[in-house]
């Protein structure tokens, strides 16, 4: 439910500076330690007040010794994914790790012999690359193809790769960073090609939350054939917590859970006491909080697009999910490191690079919009701005 008093609080500032912040405090290795930061994907609000609160009310308890997950941390993911997504987890599908990649990585771990062979589809995520090779994996990528702006998975491509052989898929799903909420149509066809090779999902879904135009996100246990999946959530974006360090790996297949479980306790990968607990408290009582931020987040999307279009030169990527833009300055004719000293240097904007998520990316740089609406209405004239002096 939208609350207009939560709304206001995302156009109050919050200083970030000298808060040991990466996004804001780590500017100067961009080479300019003024420029708009618009990277690192986390968000400049605060969180939800319920978890503020609770947070300050453990605090002064005053003893920080260890700690134990409870039944309601299990409950109040498994609620959150029926309410939000109408996704059945049971409590014995659920095992806590301290992070997405970290996920991605323990799971592999897990569930691959050395030199197995992992396929992404990039564009994508800069760690989606180097999970599997620390793993021992062999990488194989199937691009995205993108049609007039529009990106969606090779399916022709991807079926020649698993006829030839593959082991497993790690998915990004909604993509990071081109924004795309796949389709259950589209996750279906994904499931059978897996199911028809033996192929082993496991999917990244930590912007799941992010539903800017009323697409709904499919969890990829919900899709027939991906019964033994493996999904990777966690508040940490949606809620804005990912200091806390804390994520869910759901997985129905008995064999391949206690797999990871037993990696998760050889690595010793515990989760801590703050980001248990912020995390079930986000669940349990941020439902207006994200309803309203996503109206905050669409408007800030609609804004830069439209700006971004109104160049001529720049190609913006409509986001559907996630709160980071993917543009495509192909047309500036700039490959990375020189796009990188145009948007620094010229438009004061520090955005991430689009080789960080692979080859694919050169030429494109992704903007984090989650932030107040008068700095994304700043970059936008920024950029506008250094696109003339060109």
């Amino acid at each position: 439910m939208f609350d207009p008093e939560l709304y206001k609080r995302f156009d109050q500032t919050v200083a970030r500076e000298n808060t040991e912040c990466e996004k804001w405090d780590d500017r100067a290795s961009f080479g300019s330690a003024c420029a708009l930061p618009m990277w690192v994907a986390d968000m400049d609000f605060e969180t939800v007040p319920e978890v503020i609160a609770a947070l300050r009310e453990r605090v002064q308890h005053g003893v920080f010794g260890y700690s134990m997950p409870t039944g309601r941390d299990k409950d109040a993911l498994i609620n959150w994914l029926k309410r939000r997504h109408a996704a059945d987890v049971c409590a014995e599908d659920v095992l806590f790790s301290p992070g997405v990649v970290d996920s991605i990585y323990h799971a592999l771990v897990a569930l691959f012999a050395p030199g197995s062979k992992i396929v992404v589809q990039p564009p994508v995520y800069g760690p989606f690359f180097s999970m599997p090779k620390k793993a021992g994996m062999q990488l194989i990528e199937n691009p995205l193809i993108d049609t007039d702006g529009v990106w969606r998975m090779d399916l022709n491509g991807l079926e020649d790769i698993f006829k030839s052989g593959a082991d497993g898929l790690v998915l990004c799903s909604p993509h990071n960073p081109v924004g795309r909420i796949w389709t259950r149509e589209e996750l279906r066809e994904l499931g059978s090609l897996c199911k028809k090779y033996g192929v082993t999902i496991v999917s990244d879904e930590i912007h799941s939350d992010f539903e800017l135009d009323g697409q709904k996100h499919t969890c990829i246990l919900s899709v027939p054939g991906c019964e033994g999946a493996v999904q990777l959530v966690s508040a940490t974006k949606t809620f804005n917590l990912a200091a806390l360090r804390h994520s869910s790996i759901v997985c129905r297949d008995a064999d391949k859970r206690q797999k990871i479980a037993s990696q998760l306790e050889r690595a010793m990968a515990d989760v801590n006491l703050f980001g248990r607990l912020a995390t079930r408290i986000a669940y349990e009582s941020g439902e207006s909080w994200l309803d309203t931020l996503l109206v905050y987040l669409r408007e800030n999307r609609d804004l830069m697009y439209e700006a971004q279009k109104a160049t001529g030169k720049l190609r913006p990527v409509s986001m559907e999910g996630t709160y980071l833009m993917w543009v495509d300055c192909r047309a500036l004719g700039m490959k990375n490191e020189a796009l990188m000293d145009f948007f620094v240097q010229k438009a004061g904007i520090i955005p991430s690079g689009g080789t960080f998520f692979g080859s694919q990316g050169d030429g494109f740089v992704r903007l984090n919009l989650a932030t107040q609406r008068a700095r994304v209405a700043e970059a936008a004239d920024k950029i506008f701005k250094a696109l003339k002096t060109l």
